[in-house]
């Protein structure tokens, strides 16, 4: 019988420095997110223990809340051209089944969605409480010249495009 072939190492001629770089160069997306994850965790902390103004906790999520409104920008998008691009690799009959299912599970996901959503609204009331305590607590704050342009930067990216798209100001 013959010994069974065993997979040669493609990185046989390498010194040990050489296959860290390589490791290190084919895996830097997942070590840079690590590593963001890791920094993001101690600058919380970090400023928690600076007790720092609100205004200046605004300027510090102001980067984030884009991005946020960034993804939540492009996800509807994102979903239309994935579902698009891969009904256009599919033949035509093959095409038109999966296009009904894909249709049917998207309306299927939302319809769940919804029916969860209606269930926690009406299970735990959002917004409900006392009106007394509301208006007590209703102290409006100053708004400044650089709150005005963070909220108009904000306001560049929409959460939501389609409404962006057909909502109209008068």
């Amino acid at each position: 019988m013959d010994a069974p072939l065993e997979i040669e190492d493609i990185d046989e001629g390498l010194t040990r420095g050489q296959k860290c770089k390589k490791w290190l160069k084919d895996n830097l997306l997942l070590l840079l997110t690590i590593l963001g994850v890791g920094l993001g965790i101690l600058m919380g902390f970090l400023m928690r223990m600076a007790n720092l103004s609100q205004q200046n906790i605004d300027y510090f999520a102001f980067p984030g809340e884009l991005f946020i409104r960034m993804l939540k920008c492009m996800i509807l998008p994102l979903i239309l051209c994935s579902i698009i691009s891969a009904l256009a690799t599919l033949d035509a009959k093959t095409s038109g089944k999966l296009g009904g299912r894909a249709v049917a599970y998207y309306a299927g996901t939302t319809l769940i969605a919804v029916i969860i959503g209606i269930v926690l609204v009406v299970s735990i009331h959002p917004g409900k409480g006392d009106p007394n305590a509301i208006a007590r607590a209703g102290s409006s704050r100053r708004v400044s010249a650089a709150d005005s342009f963070l909220d108009l930067i904000r306001n560049m990216f929409p959460d939501n495009i389609m409404q962006a798209c057909f909502q109209s100001y008068n």
